[in-house]
């Protein structure tokens, strides 16, 4: 079940009602656990069945997280041969020296995009109008999204575009 709560300027108060719904004890503090993007609130205390059923329904929730980017990102199916995106070379990088970019006001780790003229036989590097693509995903997330069928092209436009994608 989801509550949808603001955050007040005393904070962020999570109703009596989760909790029971939660299976929470009175008697237990609850344990908090911070990451980008969630905060879990965890018993302090369980058994080996309730740290299951807590695996379980954190399993659950990344289902339906994954659910939301395959929605909006699609499938692979048909471009299996001609997929624009190639994990592979995800990794593949040209070094730019700091005096170059600096000499180019670029700043330090933005991205970069690349204009290649053939007639003249010259690539021009230059700052990127967005701040994420696919390179900012973490290979063993790339994988399993490569595994579950993700249509990698559908993912980089959402991370280019800074789309939100999950909520409102």
């Amino acid at each position: 079940m989801k509550f949808v709560k603001e955050i007040s300027s005393g904070g962020l108060k999570v109703p009596a009602a989760a909790l029971k719904l939660s299976g929470f004890d009175d008697g237990i503090s609850p344990e908090l656990h911070t990451m980008p993007g969630a905060v879990v609130v965890l018993q302090s205390r369980m058994t080996a069945m309730d740290l299951i059923h807590t695996m379980e329904s954190l399993l659950r929730l990344h289902d339906e997280l994954l659910a939301h980017l395959f929605l909006r990102c699609g499938t692979c199916e048909g471009c299996e041969s001609d997929c624009p995106v190639d994990p592979e070379a995800l990794s593949a990088s040209v070094p730019l020296p700091d005096s170059v970019r600096e000499a180019a006001g670029i700043p330090e780790g933005a991205k970069l995009g690349v204009c290649v003229d053939e007639e003249k036989g010259t690539v021009t590097i230059y700052k990127a109008d967005y701040d994420h693509d696919l390179s900012d995903v973490p290979p063993h997330i790339l994988e399993l999204l490569v595994c579950g069928g993700i249509c990698l092209a559908g993912l980089e436009e959402c991370l280019m575009e800074d789309e939100v994608i999950y909520g409102d």
